[in-house]
């Protein structure tokens, strides 16, 4: 058995560095999770869609599929390589430059070819997103050595992300309406912008002395067998992000058919999330330590539970509430869980990682989100086929919105299975990361 890779924390000044290639990850993810649909599918956009809602659903189910099998596959290089830099800095390049094609190249109107394009551009874009993002999430564990750290970490991870997501996803849509409605002028500002935060970690991972693992392939599997709490993880992640995916996917339909609302309104609802995460994330600093991460992300599973089948009401008025109060107020009660969400689930594969290491004398930071990749990648590929087909099936007009408004019902069930999957993570996690360092055993 080999010596446990030893890699020094570095010291806080090097943690910004790092943290800001998520932001730029995020922007770069949510302007093409936000916009590509409308793109392609909705029937108010200019030049009307560009291929069917199911041919999307089918080439993003597909690009998924590729992504979900590069993201243990990317793990496993990175850690293999000892070069996590060198995947940053070519999935950095591929990514953003297959997303810039994927806005200019299409031609108007219904074709062969436009479908073509997104089979091929959108695939390699989302193996090239894993390329960057398995091997930046690897380096956790072990730019972070102990529990408070890594809390400490992912929370300035949590709030970088968030405001990444809000620059692609709420600053995204005034921008369009900014710059005339040229979608592929503003995909190219917000594209650029994140492609050189994402570069920004390069001054300080490749500071790191990083030593080559000797895993092999056949790990992969292994890994999943021997740490049962791992497996629980992958499941819950999965079943939640499958439901909260068609959710993302489904946003601007919601604005735009069950509201009736230009497509640029969709940052007012989107904005109404962040003005409840962003509060809470300074919130969950001493509210996650004490309830502990299992309980945490059962109250935030459960309460997304509760919380998305409402989502069906989008539309109506509720009380004294307006159409558009009622949404808001839908859109902002997701803020506290989701905030749950971005402060806790890093954390728990990486004290997988650190339990791990202590059996198998190895660090397979890279490995182990790259398999929990592959599981949530899945999800967002079938997410992307669910609402494709409810789309086809059922609707997605004005005059049949019931396509848009069954997704929140079915999302709700998927997090009620995921918060009953967290029930079954091991307690002992729990205790040992609540208990001071010097009673540890």
């Amino acid at each position: 058995m080999s010596a446990p890779v030893q890699i020094p924390a570095p010291a806080q000044s090097r943690d910004w560095p790092y943290l800001v290639g998520v932001g730029g990850y995020a922007i770069l993810d949510t302007v093409l999770q936000t916009w590509l649909i409308f793109l392609f599918t909705a029937q108010t956009a200019p030049g009307g869609p560009l291929v069917a809602p199911a041919v999307f659903g089918l080439a993003l189910l597909a690009a998924r599929i590729c992504e979900a099998v590069a993201n243990p596959l990317a793990g496993f290089g990175a850690d293999r390589s000892g070069r996590p830099w060198l995947f940053l800095l070519v999935g950095t390049l591929v990514f953003g430059g297959a997303g810039l094609a994927l806005f200019w190249a299409p031609g108007p109107g219904l074709g062969p070819l436009n479908a073509a394009l997104l089979f091929a551009l959108l695939p390699l874009a989302l193996v090239a997103q894993s390329s960057y993002i398995v091997p930046y999430l690897g380096l956790l564990p072990q730019l972070a050595r102990d529990d408070e750290r890594r809390v400490r970490v992912s929370n300035g991870q949590a709030l970088v992300l968030l405001a990444g997501v809000f620059v692609g996803q709420v600053l995204s849509g005034p921008a369009l309406g900014w710059l005339d409605n040229r979608l592929a002028l503003m995909a190219t500002l917000f594209i650029a912008l994140a492609m050189a935060l994402m570069l920004v970690p390069l001054l300080s991972v490749r500071s790191l002395q990083m030593e080559r693992s000797r895993l092999v392939l056949a790990q992969m599997g292994q890994v999943l067998v021997r740490n049962p709490g791992f497996r629980i993880l992958v499941v819950a992640q999965a079943l939640f992000w499958l439901g909260f995916n068609t959710v993302r996917l489904a946003a601007i339909f919601f604005v735009t058919v069950l509201l009736g609302q230009e497509a640029a309104r969709l940052s007012l609802f989107l904005g109404a999330i962040f003005l409840v995460t962003v509060p809470s994330l300074l919130a969950l600093r001493f509210v996650v330590p004490r309830l502990g991460k299992r309980r945490s992300m059962i109250l935030a599973t459960g309460s997304f539970a509760v919380l998305l089948p409402l989502l069906a009401t989008v539309g109506r008025s509720v009380g004294p509430l307006s159409a558009e109060q009622w949404a808001l107020s839908l859109f902002a009660s997701l803020g506290f869980p989701l905030a749950i969400l971005s402060v806790v689930q890093n954390p728990m594969v990486a004290e997988q990682v650190e339990q791990d290491a202590k059996s198998s004398g190895e660090a397979k930071g890279a490995l182990f989100f790259g398999l929990q990749g592959l599981a949530i990648k899945l999800s967002y590929g079938l997410a992307a086929a669910l609402l494709g087909f409810l789309q086809s099936q059922f609707g997605y007009s004005p005059g049949q919105p019931l396509g848009i408004q069954l997704v929140g019902p079915i999302a709700g069930v998927l997090a009620l299975g995921a918060a009953i999957a967290y029930g079954f993570y091991p307690k002992d996690f729990e205790q040992s990361a609540t208990q001071p360092a010097e009673t540890r055993k």
